[in-house]
């Protein structure tokens, strides 16, 4: 039993002495990683570039190949050596063959009647251009949206807010 015993506690001490063993400098290079990041920091610069400077990169668009050479251009100037972009052709489903790539010049959406107003709509990424102006009627609105529009609106209104215009509100319109 006293074997038993010593044998225990000689595992115990094993297992707890490690805990306490701490690397030498350790604390000095942790003090030395925060100063880093609070005095030398460089994420919001790098967030503004990529965000605002190059905004939307939708795969194989202009903003998209401006965005790689920056960050190919930028970690350069830090020092890292063999950066590079690897080759890659991009092919949507939608395209038989690979594409240049894309990107969204101009959309513009106006209801012409019952009222005449400028929609607000984004395009879907690689939707083809239209040949021109495009004119077509309206889709319905279910029952279902019909009632959802509805709910909206009342909630907006018992808030105080305006909704919609005096001439859809004419013309029986949301």
């Amino acid at each position: 039993m006293a074997r038993f015993c010593a044998f225990f506690l000689y595992c115990l001490l094993l297992a707890v002495l490690p805990v306490t063993a701490q690397a030498p400098g350790t604390a000095e290079a942790y003090a030395q990683i925060r100063a880093e990041e609070t005095n030398n920091s460089k994420i919001m610069w790098i967030i503004h570039e990529v965000a605002d400077v190059y905004g939307p990169r939708v795969t194989g668009s202009p903003n998209l190949k401006a965005a790689d050479d920056w960050a190919v251009k930028t970690m350069a100037s830090w020092g890292l050596v063999n950066t590079h972009l690897e080759p890659w052709t991009f092919q949507p489903p939608s395209a038989a063959t690979p594409v240049p790539g894309w990107e969204s010049m101009e959309l513009v959406a106006e209801a012409v009647a019952p009222f005449h107003g400028q929609l607000m709509v984004k395009p879907l990424a690689w939707t083809p251009s239209t040949k021109g102006l495009v004119v077509a009627r309206s889709a319905g609105v279910g029952a279902t949206a019909r009632r959802r529009v509805q709910l909206l609106r009342n909630r907006a209104t018992s808030a105080g807010a305006e909704v919609g215009s005096p001439a859809a509100a004419a013309c029986g319109e949301i």
